[in-house]
């Protein structure tokens, strides 16, 4: 995205520019670019705290079998 006011180029999801402040121009095209990179940053998210909770759940669960383990043969 070209900036009107100090014509740098700005990535296309920037509501302002990097080097001037500048409020960029939102078109149709920006606004639906826009709503894809957040719907895939809050899916990727989601993904990251499922995988963090299925570790939680994996390292419980092997910390209780060592333990019913020794339990066992002690």
């Amino acid at each position: 995205m070209l900036c009107p006011r100090c014509h740098n180029v700005n990535p296309d999801t920037n509501l302002t520019c990097d080097f001037c402040m500048e409020e960029l121009p939102m078109t149709e095209e920006r606004q639906k670019l826009i709503k894809k990179k957040e719907k895939f940053e809050r899916q990727q998210k989601l993904k990251n705290s499922k995988d963090k909770i299925f570790g939680m759940v994996a390292a419980l669960l092997a910390i209780i079998i060592v333990i019913v383990v020794v339990v066992v043969i002690l």
